[in-house]
């Protein structure tokens, strides 16, 4: 083997490590922040009721991606994605698998306080405010 072959090997091999390693810093930088994918989750969640899903499939393919790159930045648990693996790649699978299930999980963490003197409304009331006392 001539020295100079082995030289343009070796100047090959550099020249790809170089390469990955510029993509990996590209891929790495654009990661979404778990923030930015909460709020893109309850996007496709309100326009998942409005329009088919069939419709909506290249926006759930291109979050589903987004989530990966969170996952692998943040992790699973920031993310807000489940930690089982996905069991499928139609569009109805991974809507459920990036979009439903998160938002459900979030919606059984955070369960609305219902207080009993909420219950009646009585007109008279204190929320009725000061009107009660300017009309005596």
């Amino acid at each position: 083997m001539s020295s100079r072959f082995a030289e343009r090997i070796l100047i090959s091999l550099a020249a790809v490590l170089l390469t990955l390693a510029a993509a990996s810093v590209r891929a790495e930088s654009s990661a979404p922040s778990p923030e930015s994918l909460r709020q893109r989750r309850v996007e496709l969640f309100i326009k998942a009721g409005q329009q088919h899903l069939e419709a909506m499939a290249k926006d759930v393919f291109q979050f589903a991606t987004d989530s990966e790159r969170c996952r692998v930045r943040y992790g699973s648990k920031a993310c807000g994605l489940p930690s089982d693996s996905l069991k499928g790649g139609d569009v109805e699978q991974v809507f459920d698998y990036y979009v439903r299930q998160p938002t459900d999980a979030v919606i059984d963490q955070e369960q609305p306080s219902i207080q009993k003197q909420d219950w009646d409304w009585t007109p008279n009331s204190s929320r009725s405010g000061n009107k009660s006392k300017d009309r005596q």
